[in-house]
């Protein structure tokens, strides 16, 4: 299994700072466009994507949604904007899915 490359390893590969590279990700637009460019282009070959769990972690809130269902037979409906969303029955699913949509929004 490979390593994920990390955020310090794109700096170095770019020849900048880590908090330039946080800067180009989380596109603040101080940055200057040609070295952005460079650095997305060392994103782009070395296939860095940032770690979910470390995201949520810092920004508080993992934009996802949990359902816990009692049976093991579930409906699911596709189509949310970021995900599935099931439940035991079709009218559960019906319900929630407003609920679903205001979360991921």
């Amino acid at each position: 299994m490979t390593e994920r490359t990390t955020q310090r390893e794109i700096a170095r590969l770019a020849r900048v700072s880590t908090a330039t590279v946080s800067r180009v990700i989380n596109r603040v637009p101080s940055v200057d466009p040609i070295l952005a460019r460079r650095i997305r282009k060392v994103i782009e070959r070395e296939g860095y994507y940032p770690n979910a769990n470390a995201r949520a972690l810092v920004r508080g809130h993992s934009r996802s949604l949990g359902l816990i269902v009692s049976e093991e037979k579930t409906v699911t409906i596709h189509g949310s904007k970021r995900g599935v969303i099931s439940g035991t029955t079709y009218e559960d699913v019906i319900r929630l899915k407003p609920y679903a949509a205001d979360l991921v929004e």
